[in-house]
């Protein structure tokens, strides 16, 4: 969750942004054409790990994508966030990067 928010990452490559106080959906967001795992929130963004390979660095004022990271070379399976700003991820390809 997310500054009154709910993100939901789907089996449809998709995520939803749901506004915990309404109940409304305020976003769908597209961008990953693979299953969408995990999530993190990190101050004003959130993350976003996928069966695409991929990592997108999302924006949670304006819901957009800022950056794709493309270190991994299998499913992004894990993600975490540190209280020092660092975001750990983790994928099938038996690797962990650091950002």
């Amino acid at each position: 969750m997310g500054g009154g928010r709910l993100l939901a990452g789907t089996y449809e490559n998709l995520i939803y942004v749901w506004d915990l106080e309404t109940l409304h959906c305020l976003a769908t967001l597209h961008g990953h054409t693979g299953a969408v795992y995990n999530l993190c929130v990190l101050g004003s963004r959130f993350f976003s790990s996928s069966y695409d390979t991929t990592i997108r660095v999302w924006n949670l004022n304006t819901m957009h994508c800022e950056q794709t990271l493309t270190e991994h070379t299998s499913s992004v399976e894990a993600l975490i966030s540190a209280p020092t700003g660092a975001v750990f991820s983790a994928a099938a390809d038996n690797t962990v990067r650091v950002r």
